[in-house]
């Protein structure tokens, strides 16, 4: 993926994503679909301690909790 985001303080803003046009299993391609969904919904986030990433949608509600990679 590849993109845009504008981050002020705890608050951003996804753009639009590119993504490659490479078909995969239809399980993957839904997971893929519903992550970039969810890129759109964002509207805030936090990190907490341990270093997970929780994204929270508009109203507030969890949407996406991502961990950093070692």
């Amino acid at each position: 993926f590849t993109g845009t985001v504008e981050v002020d303080g705890q608050t951003l803003a996804f753009g639009e994503m590119a993504k490659t046009l490479r078909a995969g299993p239809p399980a993957l391609m839904d997971q893929e679909q519903r992550f970039l969904h969810a890129l759109r919904e964002a509207r805030e986030f936090a990190v907490h301690d341990t270093g997970l990433l929780h994204v929270m949608d508009r109203y507030g509600q969890p949407i996406l909790r991502l961990c950093p990679m070692p």
